[in-house]
């Protein structure tokens, strides 16, 4: 199966803006871009993909946005999916895109007191 690119908007607190993310969709490589920072999913037959590279969560939360438990996993579960044919590159777009959605939503809804403005 041919590499897929596919796109994801994520807001960022701290710069008051949609930050634009790049995935490329390979049969052993899941690469997630933004700017300068990578990381990467490498695909191993019957056990977990290893992550390389700067750590999701660390460009994320660099850009105060607070990422779900686990977001490599659902990432990891996307990527399977899309290996097992599940979904055209349109369909992977489209999902990809309703769990940014989701993302943007919860770090909108961050509490913005004082008090948790130091935690998040």
């Amino acid at each position: 199966m041919d590499p897929v690119e596919v796109y994801a908007d994520f807001y960022s607190p701290r710069w008051g803006r949609d930050d634009r993310y790049r995935f490329t969709f390979s049969m052993d490589r899941l690469e997630i871009v933004h700017n300068t920072r990578r990381c990467a999913a490498i695909w191993h037959e019957n056990t977990d993909p290893t992550w390389e590279r700067t750590p999701l969560t660390s460009t994320f939360i660099n850009d105060n946005i607070q990422p779900p438990h686990d977001v490599e996993g659902s990432f990891t579960y996307l990527w399977s999916e899309w290996r097992n044919g599940t979904f055209t590159p349109e369909q992977l777009q489209t999902e990809l895109r309703a769990f940014a959605e989701y993302m943007n939503a919860s770090t909108r809804a961050k509490p913005t007191t004082d008090f948790w403005r130091g935690m998040f």
